[in-house]
């Protein structure tokens, strides 16, 4: 189950599907099988892992508290835009189990993303330097997300050269904080989706 989630894929499905189907192979060839921007950085996806090795680092590396990350929150940011988030359901101490992954759904992990980074910035790295390379490589990975945003006003297609240039950025950043081992393969999928967006012009699959 754990290989199912990592991957996307749930095996049972997958032996029925089109997509091992050899009889559909001229009519939906595998490179009309799109990667889902949602799926791989929201939905059990990037957002939730690296959120949980970036608590992990704060928890091992600094003296920052969940409840000072909150009050943080609560403080110094409001909502816009008609969006609204319940800071006390988004941190609430059952979604963030140390030493494993954020267990928001999608919605949540978009909304914690930029809150971490902006904490991160403002507060964590002043005091505690020792953070840069977490900080860092969720910091790329929130350019991610904005550029993948970014195209759903503008174009896919627009964005697909920007993306892969923040896609690059990140898994250097990652690479450097975490090392190769921790990547899992929604990151390998996710680094297929810039060429999607120029060749497909989709943004979802």
């Amino acid at each position: 189950l754990k290989a199912e989630t990592q991957l996307g894929w749930n095996l049972n499905e997958m032996t029925v599907s089109v997509v091992v189907d050899p009889s559909l192979e001229d009519v939906l060839p595998l490179q009309n099988i799109l990667y889902d921007p949602m799926h791989c950085w929201a939905s059990n996806g990037l957002i939730g892992q690296e959120t949980g090795y970036w608590y992990a680092a704060l928890c091992e590396k600094t003296t920052a508290t969940l409840q000072q990350f909150k009050t943080y929150c609560k403080t110094c940011w409001n909502p816009c835009g008609g969006h609204w988030v319940d800071t006390d359901l988004l941190l609430a101490s059952k979604l963030w189990p140390q030493d494993r992954d954020f267990k928001g759904e999608a919605s949540a992990s978009l909304d914690v993303l930029p809150l971490i980074v902006a904490f991160s910035h403002e507060i964590i790295l002043p005091v505690f330097p020792c953070m840069a390379a977490e900080i860092a490589s969720i910091t790329a990975l929130y350019e991610i997300i904005c550029s993948w945003h970014a195209a759903k006003r503008t174009g896919a297609a627009a964005r697909s050269k920007e993306l892969a240039e923040c896609q690059q950025k990140h898994v250097q950043c990652f690479v450097t904080a975490y090392g190769k081992r921790a990547a899992r393969p929604k990151l390998h999928f996710s680094l297929h989706i810039a060429l999607q967006f120029e060749q497909k012009k989709a943004l979802d699959a």
